[in-house]
């Protein structure tokens, strides 16, 4: 039962029971456990380490500031670094050592997709590199000058031969680990294509099935990000609404469409409803979503993600037709020349669209209708 996970309230029996005059050989017999467990146990009890701390909202808001204050340091050193994920240790851990000045080493090992464990144990082997170790050093600049010079065309194989000639005998499966250690890779020709086809995904699922109807707030937010032209540029808007009332909870209005602008945005909804739990986040597969950063930013917040299938805008079609009304309604009625502008008629058509539009989904209520005769019926 050594790998077996307790209880805290099967914890707090043990202990009271042991400490209610019975003897250890008893509490161990009784409940089938060793007796370090049962005096750490005693130790948690008599420490109230059971006890979980009250976290007030200040201390949720800290909380929440200081993991986006994370994230975005993240973001920041993974645009410096450059790394790709594919890269290997050696080359993470230099990337590390670059920019240990500016981020502390956990930062930029989150960046890189680095373990700080692997960080830390490679940084203990450089002093104790092997000879087999410092000849992999030598030999991958001459093969990443024959592959560059080849314009990436060639494979181990003709590398291989190359090198021969040069002098240097190295087996082939040598050369290919070297080669994905440095993520060198021979291009493929691009196919033609007439069309696009739904790209499976098994590990993108979708969990909404079309459930667009939901009993209850907070159970389902949708998401997803258009452009605006802003003069020869285009601006982006990304909005998170609630399925349940079809209200626009949060949106943010920005130059760039990067990651950033979909945590940001989702993080003003997040906070605003007051952090909600068993929360379904649905959205597209577009890469602001997908992406490690946010995909690890709501598993921190509990929250389960769903995506639509590539190629079926139907499967987000909620947001589709809110963006829909949006540019019709408002934003295609004039023309625009900073984010600044764009900003200002969204949310101005926001709060129209929350407070005041009638919806045919909603037996014409708007949506804050609908969520204050749904709390009313609570109180009651």
């Amino acid at each position: 039962m050594s790998n077996q996970k307790y209880t805290t309230e099967f914890k707090k029996q043990v202990v009271e029971f042991y400490l209610d005059h019975h003897t250890v050989k008893e509490t161990l017999q009784e409940f089938h456990i060793h007796e370090s467990t049962l005096f750490a146990w005693k130790h948690q009890y008599q420490t109230r380490m059971f006890e979980k701390p009250h976290r007030t909202k200040s201390d949720s808001i800290k909380h929440m500031q200081r993991k986006l204050d994370r994230m975005k340091a993240v973001l920041e050193a993974q645009s410096i670094l450059k790394c790709s994920p594919n890269a290997s240790n050696a080359e993470k851990v230099k990337a590390v050592n670059s920019l240990k000045d500016r981020y502390s080493v956990r930062i930029l090992c989150d960046a890189v997709n680095l373990p700080t464990g692997s960080y830390y144990h490679c940084k203990r082997r450089e002093a104790y590199r092997t000879l087999y170790e410092r000849n992999d050093e030598l030999i991958k600049p001459l093969i990443k000058e024959i592959f560059e010079n080849s314009e990436y065309r060639l494979g181990k194989r003709p590398i291989k031969r190359i090198l021969e000639e040069r002098g240097y005998r190295v087996a082939e499966e040598r050369i290919a680990r070297l080669m994905k250690e440095m993520s060198l890779t021979v291009q493929a020709p691009m196919a033609l294509s007439h069309h696009k086809k739904p790209i499976s995904r098994p590990y993108y699922q979708n969990r909404l099935h079309n459930e667009y109807d939901q009993i209850a707030p907070n159970a389902v937010w949708v998401s997803d990000i258009t452009y605006v032209r802003s003069g020869q540029e285009n601006k982006f808007v990304c909005v998170i609404i609630d399925l349940f009332s079809r209200m626009v909870l949060s949106y943010a209005v920005s130059d760039r469409i990067d990651t950033m602008l979909t945590i940001e945005t989702f993080s003003k909804a997040f906070r605003w409803r007051g952090e909600p739990k068993s929360l379904m986040f649905h959205s597209d597969q577009g890469v602001q979503y997908t992406c490690h950063a946010f995909r690890e930013f709501l598993k921190e917040c509990s929250v389960t993600q769903s995506f639509a299938t590539p190629g079926t805008p139907t499967e987000n079609a909620v947001c589709e037709a809110f963006f829909s009304r949006l540019k019709y309604e408002a934003l295609y009625r004039q023309t625009y020349s900073s984010v600044e502008e764009i900003d200002e008629e969204v949310s101005k058509y926001i709060d129209y669209y929350n407070n005041r539009r009638p919806h045919r989904r909603l037996n014409f209520k708007s949506p804050a209708d609908v969520e204050a005769a749904y709390y009313a019926n609570l109180k009651a």
